[in-house]
């Protein structure tokens, strides 16, 4: 089936749609009508009219996209109602899909679709990429005599409500089975991306609206070998990947884009707490992997008791993963199997590793967390870095690096009880890789974990780190190429609660040592210049000087 339409047109994915009926995208680049007034604009419920549309009851429950217009708020907006030609909307704090450069961004915080109590002018569309099934079904499509990407239909005639949406052609002699999008309209003619099939071809049948059910299917419409395109909204829900690449209920192989999963805000800063959960249902599957430029946010991986599965391979430079988990025996949480990867604020649980940045160089994990699993966090290339990060629990490793890595760093990480048996350790430097450890914390349970730090001669310099508690010790195998700066010996454990809460305590002889005790305490050939950094992940808010120090700027790791 062809897929052909912008690369510009946002995809919906729910796992109540449909793969085979649903055309599943809106374009808010399309050229739209500009004609749209409002009364009440001001308020949380204006009435909105077009001169060249009457909404109907189809419009309920769907979305006007207000695109731009003097003293218009361009932002997707809920339709609650319809009447004498008019839509009612829904403009409370809150509602709304705010457009800013391009892209929904963020939700209002003031109420109404307009600074003006009557604007004119508006340019606007209708989104029907959100409804469970097609909202318009066409069964009597005609492709124009002259032109084959034009179409009209007579028990649907085509309006400015339909711009900008795509629509998947089904069947029809002379037709061609295809999505494609409604790039604008004259008077009752819609002219299309792509071309429909045979001039003056009768009785096409097609859907417009609807979202895709499954995300493998979403990857595998998106528009190809285009990096940054066609970004994705995924609705929370369970969706089951267990086929090959890019088909319904499939991995995921993207070329490039944003993938955002959601529940109610359909924003790209989205933070709903009920989020998309795919599943890997067969062995031996890489659920999500890319060969372009991809930012995925807030979705949740769980290896559902499958063996030899990956969640989420980065096979490409500047591919992110932002909110994302991991969960159960994957053997790689989240991987780094190129250059200029990065994962932030993500979490593992039970992985064989959680955070592998090991295939390339330049590669951070930042604010992320690997729990219970075997190792939390394996550095390797040149340049990979751990910062903010905690490792709790993983029965191999915390935090280390591979043989020949250079240039890595571990900067206000956290490791608490891991590498309980055997030559595990909390933090580990093999031989020949070059590493420097500032501000890091590593504690063990009492009476378990061999060793906090181990060094195999691998030229590592630790700074103002802090341990205690190992049965082997703080340091094994340093030697003449290490460097230790103002280590701190901890007697007891400087966490707030080692299952829910790395936070420093104000024990004494625990997180009270590890309180505004980084470095740098002073910046070199800055004498009045003084930095109050925390050891470990989690910073705290301390009284300094008769005031109050909340040490802006180092969850991102930028104490130095």
């Amino acid at each position: 089936m062809a897929q052909t339409f912008n690369a510009t047109a946002i995809l919906q994915v729910d796992s109540a749609g449909s793969d085979t009926t649903n055309a599943g995208g809106f374009d808010p680049a399309a050229t739209f009508a500009t004609d749209l007034a409002a009364t009440l604009a001001t308020g949380s419920s204006p009435v909105v009219t077009s001169a060249s549309y009457n909404f109907i009851t189809r419009d309920n429950a769907q979305y006007l996209f207000i695109k731009a217009g003097t003293n218009w708020v361009p932002g997707l907006y809920p339709v609650v109602s319809t009447s004498g030609n008019a839509a009612t909307l829904n403009a409370a704090v809150g509602a709304i899909a705010l457009y800013l450069n391009g892209a929904f961004t963020t939700l209002n915080t003031t109420a109404g679709c307009a600074t003006t109590a009557s604007p004119t002018g508006g340019t606007w569309g209708m989104d029907y990429s959100q409804s469970a099934t097609p909202v318009i079904a066409f069964t009597d499509m005609v492709i124009d005599g002259t032109t084959n990407t034009k179409f009209t239909s007579a028990l649907n005639p085509v309006g400015p409500h339909m711009v900008g949406n795509l629509i998947l052609v089904t069947s029809g002699t002379g037709f061609t089975v295809q999505r494609t999008q409604v790039l604008s309209v004259s008077g009752t003619t819609a002219t299309c991306y792509a071309a429909l099939g045979t001039v003056s071809s009768t009785g096409g049948n097609a859907g417009l609206g609807g979202c895709l059910a499954s995300p493998g299917k979403a990857a595998g419409v998106k528009v190809s070998n285009i990096s940054l395109t066609n970004p994705t909204f995924l609705k929370a829900g369970t969706y089951s990947l267990s086929t090959s690449s890019n088909t319904a209920g499939g991995e995921i192989a993207d070329v490039g884009g944003l993938w955002i999963g959601y529940n109610t805000r359909r924003t790209t800063d989205n933070r709903d707490a009920a989020r998309p959960l795919f599943n890997a249902s067969a062995n031996s599957r890489v659920l999500f992997s890319s060969n372009g430029s991809v930012t995925m946010t807030n979705v949740d991986f769980n290896a559902n008791s499958k063996t030899g599965c990956m969640a989420f391979q980065c096979g490409a430079y500047n591919m992110r993963a932002i909110r994302c988990t991991a969960a159960g025996a994957f053997t790689n949480g989240f991987y780094a199997a190129f250059h200029a990867c990065t994962f932030v604020d993500c979490y593992t649980t039970g992985c064989v590793t959680g955070f592998s940045l090991t295939g390339g160089n330049g590669n951070i994990a930042i604010g992320c967390t690997a729990a219970g699993g075997t190792t939390g966090f394996t550095l390797a290339g040149i340049g990979c870095s751990a910062i903010d990060c905690i490792a709790a629990g993983n029965g191999t490793l915390g935090f280390g690096t591979a043989s020949g890595g250079s240039g890595t760093l571990m900067l206000n990480c956290s490791a608490y009880n891991n590498g309980t048996s055997g030559s595990g350790a909390n933090f580990y430097t093999p031989t020949g890789s070059a590493c420097i450890i500032r501000n890091c914390i590593a504690y063990t349970a009492s009476g378990s974990g061999s060793v906090n730090y181990r060094d195999a001669t691998g030229f590592t310099q630790y700074e103002n780190c802090a341990g205690g508690n190992a049965n082997a010790g703080n340091f094994s195998g340093l030697d003449a190429t290490a460097i230790v700066e103002n280590f701190i010996p901890l007697t007891a454990n400087p966490f707030a609660s080692v299952s829910t809460d790395f936070s420093l305590n104000s024990t004494a002889g625990g997180g009270a040592l590890c309180r505004a005790a980084g470095f740098p305490g002073a910046f070199t050939g800055l004498t009045t210049t003084t930095s109050y950094p925390d050891l470990g992940a989690v910073q705290s808010a301390s009284a300094v000087a008769g005031g109050l120090l909340t040490h802006i700027g180092m969850e991102a790791g930028c104490n130095g």
